[in-house]
């Protein structure tokens, strides 16, 4: 769930624009009759833009509650691990790479372990590694958070936000996906079928990496922090 500012809400916007718009393109009959009725009604051209604009939001915005939900689902049944468990466990995923990700996961324990139950990422916890990590990953996000330079957290909006943008937008294209299974069209395109799936599977390949850089720049800048307080005391 991405938080709400200006590009947020053109982000909402466009992944909804995708859906209104095929959802126009399917029922093109009903849209024409709607356009006649505002003229019948003497309502003013320049609200359909604004319409168009609100309800884009809308659809966007329920995209991104649905997608968030569906995600959480996942890793909580166990269907997929978040990328800080790899990073963590592994030290890499997709050849990206956690340098000293040993020495992040025992600091970030050992912070961890002041108010949790957590002392460390052990073998024996093999049931509870997912929400270990999970708690961790949370642990390391305000630690970044409170501490991280300008220039950083610039870094890791960016990456979150193209991480959130590419998920819903793969959750859009899925929607329009099965819209055209279950609502053929006489003047449906074949080619769109190959095209579509091809564009859903970029789009949520490239989520899952960005969702990687960000998981590496979260737990990165934690020993960044942790060496500056130390020069610090020093």
């Amino acid at each position: 769930m991405i938080g709400f500012s200006y590009k947020n809400f053109m982000l909402q916007i466009i992944q909804g624009s995708i859906i209104l718009i095929f959802l126009i393109y399917l029922n093109e009959n009903g849209y024409l009759n709607f356009l006649e009725n505002t003229k019948s009604f003497k309502i003013s051209d320049s609200i359909l833009p604004i319409l168009f604009i609100c309800i884009s939001f809308i659809i966007g915005v329920i995209i991104d509650f649905i997608a968030d939900n569906l995600e959480g689902l996942l890793i909580k049944i166990g269907f997929m691990k978040p990328p800080s468990y790899h990073l963590l466990k592994k030290g890499n995923r997709w050849g990206i790479v956690l340098a000293h990700h040993r020495k992040i996961l025992e600091n970030l324990c050992n912070t961890a372990a002041e108010n949790s139950e957590y002392k460390h990422f052990k073998n024996s916890h093999d049931k509870n590694k997912n929400n270990i990590s999970n708690y961790i990953f949370q642990v390391a996000k305000n630690h970044a958070f409170r501490e991280c330079s300008d220039y950083q957290k610039e870094q890791l909006e960016s990456f979150f936000t193209l991480y959130i943008f590419s998920r819903n937008l793969s959750l859009s294209l899925l929607i329009i996906i099965f819209l055209l299974v279950f609502c053929p069209m006489p003047n449906f395109q074949w080619i769109l079928f190959f095209v579509l799936p091809f564009l859903f599977l970029v789009a949520i390949l490239s989520s899952y990496r960005y969702f990687i850089y960000y998981a590496r720049l979260i737990l990165g800048s934690t020993i960044k922090s942790k060496e500056k307080k130390t020069q610090t005391k020093r």
